[in-house]
């Protein structure tokens, strides 16, 4: 009955049925050690998980699996405790050490310096990038009709590979979309500009800032490592991203891991 409780929050937030197995696979599995291992499987506390993580580690389970499972994990437990049933044993357990850093991100004070170069708009698209992880192609067909700003999101419509979702609006984006958007039509588009101008504006306020361009793909991966790092799951992430896999995820991990 709890796993079903949780499994129905879950899908409300948008997790996919093959998530949530991956989910219960990793839980029961860790579940069926502690019945054997401690004679019950409920009462968990944070030296179970401890020395359930260190023996996944003698194994040869490789560091990306060893994360999922404690994603899935801290994911249940973190649900127990926003529900009142319990505390979250999970939450201080640190993740695994994953591979070197293998994508390129833009640091902060890079993107403090080509910010005030921008007007307005193309300032509200850079943010919107680094905000939301929106592809190029996503904000170039994105319409006023498709951002909710009632339920605090952006709905992606035309996105890669036809998955279209939702993602959160940050809330120091709230106010200026509303400003933005105040004047147009529903069927609007809200950035205006091709993918292709996207990229010259981008391109020539960093080069005028003295930061190396590394094209508008870079800020998706920027957003992907800030929230890994701000404490969202990897599945909940993959979710957000839209991607199809936890290949991509698993290399924002890796970055963030360093």
């Amino acid at each position: 009955m709890l796993w079903q409780q949780f499994e129905r929050s879950k899908r409300a937030e948008g997790l996919k049925d093959k998530t949530l197995r991956e989910y219960y696979r990793d839980c029961e599995a860790f579940a069926t050690w502690a019945e054997h291992t401690y004679g019950q499987r409920f009462k968990v506390d944070k030296p179970m998980l401890d020395h359930y993580m260190a023996n996944l580690s003698k194994t040869d389970l490789s560091a990306h699996r060893r994360y999922n499972i404690l994603t899935a994990l801290k994911s249940f437990y973190d649900w127990c405790e926003n529900e009142g049933i319990r505390d979250n044993p999970a939450r201080k357990i640190k993740y695994p050490k994953l591979p070197s850093k293998t994508v390129d991100t833009y640091q902060q004070s890079e993107i403090d310096r080509v910010l005030p170069l921008l007007n307005n708009r193309d300032a509200l698209m850079v943010r919107l990038f680094l905000g939301t992880g929106l592809r190029a192609m996503e904000m170039q067909e994105l319409e006023v009709r498709d951002i909710q700003l009632d339920q605090r999101q952006i709905h992606i419509r035309k996105a890669k590979m036809d998955k279209e979702g939702f993602v959160p609006i940050p809330d120091d984006l709230m106010h200026d979309i509303a400003h933005h958007i105040a004047r147009k039509a529903p069927k609007d588009k809200l950035i205006g500009v091709c993918k292709d101008r996207m990229w010259h504006i981008w391109d020539n306020a960093c080069k005028k800032a003295g930061v190396i361009p590394r094209g508008l793909h870079v800020m998706r991966h920027t957003w992907a490592c800030d929230m890994l790092l701000a404490g969202i799951s990897a599945y909940d992430l993959m979710h957000l991203g839209r991607w199809t896999d936890m290949k991509m995820v698993e290399r924002y991990a890796a970055n963030v891991s360093t």
